[in-house]
């Protein structure tokens, strides 16, 4: 092996190193851009259903409120329990989707 041989060889593993380095920076940046993006959706995604939610139980809270019978509390626990469980499994199913397995090279 003669110099110029190591040369080149020295200059190809700076390359190489040069190269490793700024994939790993630029696996990074784009890791820390998704989990953004994602937190972004994600709590999107959540206030649009919560607004809906809102809309949803304010109806029926309304009208229970109107006549407000003996057992008001108990009929509005089962009317909140059951858009609770309703829009938690909206969530759920948004968030599974958006979860860690959902990465920038997966796309």
């Amino acid at each position: 092996m003669d110099e110029s041989d190591a040369d080149a060889a020295a200059a190809a593993a700076t390359w190489s190193r040069v190269a490793a380095v700024a994939t790993a920076e630029l696996e990074r940046e784009l890791a820390a851009i998704v989990s953004a993006e994602r937190k972004t959706r994600v709590d999107e995604d959540v206030r649009a259903i919560e607004r809906v939610m809102e809309r949803h139980v304010a109806a029926d809270v309304s009208s229970l409120l109107d006549d407000a019978p003996a057992d008001a509390w108990a009929k509005l626990e089962k009317i909140l329990l059951a858009a609770a469980k309703k829009y938690v499994g909206v969530v759920s199913r948004c968030v599974l989707y958006t979860g860690p397995h959902t990465t920038a090279f997966a796309w």
